[in-house]
């Protein structure tokens, strides 16, 4: 990723000049939707540089996981752990030229950097309205379309700031044009919020772009295999960042049970505690101890790199959860590997799941039966042929349909 600080080369004026300000992937725990925003935003012919405005790179990262194209610069960077810090960001905002400035946002992650997320849903507000800047907000959710309490966030503290931003999103959401990755929340904010008049962003795929990137995968033609157990023991996925959110202690004694009736698979449970929820760390690790028999593999984090193997040598993956807190970003990847998901019945699965055929939603009363079903298929089933580039494609056509939408109403970019 470039750091130069040049304008785009004379004969580009006529493509845009996009702007992200938001977590990338290396630059924030989660952050796989907005590099693989980035990615698709500067492979479209009409985008002529992408501009960054982000977080620090994460402790031990002495350079960006994804090599960017040149087109792709960082102007800015910020410390989660200095919220005002973003003042810099904002001095930068300020200078910047450009045709759209987007600002990436979720104010139901709280925990230590709780204030960062405040002062910086405030940034919006700022580039719009006092420095004229042509701004939209991508919310991928908001304390006004998710129970933040369900969630796991319910500390006295947690309330308190539940309350505050919900006071800042109100004020934000009627005064930045605002998309929502999902139809249901634009109908809850339109509700809650009758002056917002949010729209709806439908991206695709977008959280498998950097792993896509990274491993070189997706070019046009290219059709990679995966899946298609030898035998009659699947291999079985849980994976994700674990806490309250998650249901691993009601999945986990249903695969016990199925185990114990002669069901025959390989379970591998990977991925980390989400950072928000310190004290789920030992908990996960007494579920682990308790289900060991059953638990045939254990991987911490997997890395972007990583991820493409585990999605193509797995036949069957589990979602399961207590509460939704916007789109899965492990459903998306796994769809993008025509990977076989079985998901806890959200609203939110329920509305991207329509476009995922390889995705079974149920409660959790149905699960056993569901994957006994999934198991039957998967021992039957040949290697999944997956061609990844007719998925970036798709992501690519989102984004720009996105592009599209936002100009219309972003308003006027600045010029020189």
């Amino acid at each position: 990723m470039s750091e130069t600080h040049e304008r785009p080369a004379p004969g580009e004026h006529r493509k845009l000049r996009v702007g992200y300000v938001g977590n990338l992937l290396g630059r924030y725990v989660i952050g796989q939707w907005g590099s693989g925003f980035v990615l698709s935003v500067a492979s479209l012919p009409s985008v002529a540089s992408v501009d960054l405005f982000c977080s620090e790179l994460d402790a031990g990262l002495a350079r960006d996981p994804i090599d960017y194209p040149p087109t792709v610069v960082l102007r800015r960077s910020y410390d989660r752990e200095r919220p005002f810090s973003i003042l810099r960001t904002l001095r930068a905002l300020r200078k910047w030229r450009g045709d759209l400035l987007v600002f990436s946002m979720n104010t139901t992650a709280f925990g230590n950097r709780a204030t960062s997320n405040l002062v910086g849903l405030l940034m919006p507000i700022v580039a719009r309205v006092f420095f004229r800047k042509p701004a939209v907000v991508v919310y991928h959710s908001s304390v006004l379309t998710s129970d933040v309490e369900r969630l796991g966030y319910t500390s006295a503290s947690d309330r308190a700031r539940a309350i505050a931003a919900s006071a800042v999103e109100r004020l934000l959401f009627r005064t930045v044009p605002t998309f929502v990755l999902l139809e249901c929340y634009r109908k809850r904010l339109d509700e809650k919020v009758p002056s917002a008049h949010a729209r709806t962003f439908r991206n695709e795929y977008l959280e498998a772009l950097p792993t896509i990137a990274i491993n070189h995968l997706g070019n046009p033609g290219e059709v990679i295999t995966g899946g298609g157990a030898s035998g009659p023991a699947p291999t079985l996925l849980l994976h994700g960042y674990w806490g309250p959110q998650k249901d691993l202690e009601g999945v986990l004694p249903i695969l016990q049970s199925l185990a114990s009736e002669g069901v025959r698979f390989k379970l591998v449970l990977s991925g980390t505690v989400n950072p928000h929820f310190p004290d789920y760390v030992p908990h996960l690790e007494q579920l682990v101890t308790k289900f060991r028999s059953i638990i045939s593999s254990r991987r911490g984090s997997v890395s972007e790199a990583e991820m493409a193997e585990v999605m193509l040598r797995s036949d069957l993956l589990l979602l399961p959860y207590n509460a939704s807190g916007g789109q899965s970003g492990v459903m998306e990847i796994a769809s993008c590997f025509d990977l076989p998901s079985i998901v806890s019945d959200f609203p939110e699965y329920r509305e991207k799941a329509r476009t995922k055929p390889t995705v079974t939603l149920c409660a959790r009363d149905q699960m056993a039966d569901a994957i006994r079903s999934a198991f039957t298929q998967a021992t039957t089933r040949p290697p999944r042929q997956v061609a990844l580039w007719e998925k970036v494609a798709v992501a690519q056509s989102y984004v720009d349909r996105f592009l599209q939408e936002a100009l219309a109403v972003a308003g006027p970019g600045s010029d020189g």
